[in-house]
């Protein structure tokens, strides 16, 4: 892709985040988008159709930026997932956008993009590991349903509760559940 390209949805997603530090989702127009990133809407147009495209690359966006995790975690070497710890952070940090949109519709759009992105992430691990036997479509939806579950009741309740016990019981469930190479 080119760099332009890259640079103009790079400085879109992150004005994005930033406005939705501030307005609920459904306040916010392409219009407020481009004035914040200081593009024309046809500069817009002609990456996006729609503000819910450009919420879905900053979703897709974010998946990429949790990647590269922690290396004093994984499955095969610790047997816990690495993306985790950067995940609760950027819940933790982004908290506001929750606030500011969950009582509205649009919640469920970003919990929905939140969770496939939570799926994918575990999915990817626990299918790359050497840590676990196979483990079933099934399965892996349990785990990444469960895994989403606990984080929104985690941030329902005000994210009160240390990440790192947070992580611990997140951890416990999940080698509970997979089955450990022998």
């Amino acid at each position: 892709m080119d760099r332009r390209i890259q640079k103009t949805r790079a400085l879109l997603i992150q004005t994005l985040r930033q406005l939705m530090l501030r307005y609920p989702w459904g306040t916010l127009t392409v219009a407020l988008i481009c004035e914040e990133a200081g593009i024309s809407r046809s500069t817009y147009y002609s990456h996006f159709t729609t503000k819910q495209e450009l919420l879905e690359l900053s979703i897709a966006s974010l998946a990429d930026e949790l990647a590269p995790v922690d290396q004093s975690r994984g499955l095969d070497a610790f047997g816990n997932l690495k993306f985790l710890p950067a995940f609760l952070a950027h819940i933790r940090a982004h908290r506001e956008i929750y606030l500011q949109n969950e009582s509205s519709a649009a919640m469920s759009i970003i919990l929905a993009n939140i969770r496939r992105m939570t799926d994918g992430l575990i999915q990817h691990e626990i299918q790359t590991s050497s840590y676990c036997e196979p483990v079933s479509p099934d399965k892996l939806v349990f785990l990444g349903g469960g895994v989403s579950a606990l984080i929104e009741r985690w941030n329902q309740e005000g994210c009160v509760e240390p990440e790192p016990s947070l992580l611990q019981r997140i951890d416990a469930l999940i080698l509970e559940c997979l089955p450990k190479r022998v």
